[in-house]
């Protein structure tokens, strides 16, 4: 399934390891290497910059 996201839009990421993040899309960074994993960065609701790798996420909700 496809999904849209925009920037600024507050977000539930759920990662492989179990953890659970909110807060809103900050930035989504490419990777120029073809094995390495583009990257999701997240403001939690604490005010910290937290990157994910998308091949860690298993689930993205919008609030």
């Amino acid at each position: 399934m496809d999904m849209y996201i925009e920037y600024g839009e507050d977000v539930i990421v759920t990662e492989t390891s179990g953890d659970v993040t909110k807060g809103f899309l900050c930035d989504f960074e490419l990777s120029s290497d073809e094995e390495a994993d583009d990257i999701l960065v997240i403001k939690t609701e604490s005010g910290d910059l937290k990157e994910i790798g998308i091949s860690y996420i298993t689930d993205i909700d919008s609030l």
